[in-house]
């Protein structure tokens, strides 16, 4: 009997109730990423603290307002409208034990009061009231304002998500009083589907707001400049001035003139090699690079030098965001400059990759990422020092060191190419990062859903760390996932997906070593 609905850990030990179907865009998600997979969530917890006080609008199945409720905010009312979405949702607040902060209000919002006809579908996160769906389903739509007003007089609101589908400007409109008369944190969808909201963007303008977005490898928020928008962008936010300071003195916001400063300070600092490598040496993947490094030191241009001790900085965060975000910021100008020069090391695009990546350029660090695949291809791996882009592969022993520095690649482009593997994969690229014994517990989910969502039945070991609660949040769900009875297997072995046809008998039984 197929169960009502799955609950999902996050990573974080939050809870989703999700409809058990891996056609459902959250459920796949969630189980590959333990996690939602926008950048902006890791900050929104890092906002949060015990005094504060949400409106996530377009709650969907919860992931921001219970997020929210976990890192300790005070109360968050998740406005969800759609009868499935929001079923969901309230399940999830009772699995959580978030009775006492987080309301589900079944309604949406507008520009004014009324009942609507909503396009719904299984991927409840697209419904919407001037899209088509697979199914219609009349709800009731409130004024922020109004709302407000009525059930939380006086109270002071200190974030919105905002996230509804191409309504964003009539919520707006609808809590026009209330977005001019408080200064909420605001994040917003810019982008819904290919189409971009650029005239939200003036409506927070003309409220008074400024416009940033996340530079991800920070966790601070920066000036959004139109020659910094990047194609993977979803999300902006809405922050007025006082609010800004406030940030900024929390270390979550950084402005021009601070980002200015920073890097002229780093231009300015005089790293020694060896105390740099020194730092190095405390990280275990460097081992198999050590020697050589140290024997090479000398003959380093000094600007690698800095670009490397920039980058090291950005990462740690000891240092203030906005010594970072100019960290990054100088390591990309530096960067670019050591690329122009035919004597340097494919060492420098590794640096650049992680300094795209941290500040946010996704397309260009994708388009990177590429390039050094063929390079690494061509056999020529870095001989400088270097840093690979993941915190998982920089956390973890190269042995052995060329596959570990391949997996750290491939393992990047998997995740960077797409927001899921749910919208699009390259199943060539994923066949042969399962093959790698260096291979991330990302991608073998990624390659456990591939195949399943394809009506497969993958054939592993029942000793696979996806199945060790100890490693993994969803164990429990994965071996019923995968020893579920499904009429067909898909071998994930030797750099390949093939379907398989197996007999009953053979469910869960299957031993064959597993590549990861």
């Amino acid at each position: 009997m197929t169960p009502e609905h799955w609950v999902v850990e996050l990573k974080t030990g939050v809870k989703l109730c999700v409809r058990p179907t891996l056609e459902q865009m959250t459920t796949y998600i969630l189980l590959e990423q333990e996690d939602w997979f926008e950048d902006e969530i890791a900050f929104v917890r890092r906002l949060a603290t015990s005094e504060t006080v949400a409106l996530d609008v377009g709650a969907n199945h919860g992931v921001y307002a219970l997020s929210l409720a976990a890192a300790g905010a005070h109360r968050v009312w998740a406005f969800e409208p759609t009868r499935s979405a929001g079923e969901m949702l309230g399940q999830a607040i009772a699995e959580n034990g978030f009775q006492d902060r987080v309301i589900w209000v079944p309604a949406g919002l507008s520009d004014r009061e009324r009942e609507a006809v909503i396009a719904t579908g299984l991927n409840t996160e697209l419904s919407s009231l001037t899209g088509q769906g697979e199914t219609c389903e009349l709800v009731n739509l409130l004024t922020l304002d109004s709302f407000l007003a009525q059930e939380a007089p006086g109270v002071r609101i200190d974030f919105v998500k905002l996230d509804v589908e191409g309504e964003e400007r009539a919520v707006l409109a609808g809590g026009h009083d209330f977005f001019t008369s408080q200064s909420p944190v605001v994040m917003f969808e810019i982008k819904h589907g290919s189409q971009v909201n650029e005239g939200l963007i003036d409506d927070f303008r003309r409220l008074g707001y400024g416009i940033y977005r996340l530079v991800p490898g920070a966790q601070a928020l920066i000036p959004f400049y139109e020659a910094e928008r990047d194609g993977f962008l979803l999300n902006l936010f809405a922050v007025k001035p006082d609010t800004a300071r406030r940030l900024a003195d929390r270390g979550l916001l950084a402005d021009e003139g601070g980002i200015r400063s920073a890097m002229k300070e780093w231009a300015q600092r005089a790293p020694k090699a060896d105390a740099i490598l020194d730092r190095l040496s405390s990280e275990p993947w460097t081992r198999p690079w050590l020697e050589d490094w140290r024997a090479r030191a000398a003959a380093l241009p000094a600007l690698y030098w800095l670009a490397l001790d920039a980058c090291l900085s950005a990462l740690d965060d000891r240092f203030l965001a906005v010594q970072r975000v100019g960290a990054l910021r100088f390591a990309l100008e530096a960067t670019a400059q050591l690329s122009r020069v035919s004597s340097s090391d494919s060492a420098v695009l590794w640096l650049r990759l992680l300094a795209l990546s941290a500040y946010g350029l996704r397309s260009a660090a994708v388009k990177l990422g590429r390039q050094l695949l063929s390079v690494l291809g061509a056999g020529k791996g870095p001989g400088w020092p270097f840093l690979p882009p993941s915190a998982e592969y920089r956390a973890r022993e190269a042995e052995p060191a060329a596959h570990w520095l391949l997996a750290s690649l491939q393992d990047f482009l998997l995740r960077q190419e797409s927001f899921s593997s749910y919208f699009a994969v390259d199943q060539g690229l994923l066949n042969a990062a399962i093959a790698n014994p260096q291979c991330s517990l990302q991608v073998v989910r990624m390659a456990l859903l591939f195949a399943l969502r394809r009506k497969g039945r993958p054939v592993v070991p029942a000793a696979h760390p996806v199945f060790d609660p100890k490693l993994s949040r969803n164990a429990r769900l994965w071996r019923e996932l995968v020893f579920g009875r499904v009429p067909h297997a898909v071998r994930v072995l030797a750099g390949r997906l093939e379907v398989i046809d197996v007999g009953a008998s053979s469910h869960g039984k299957l031993t064959e070593p597993y590549a990861p």
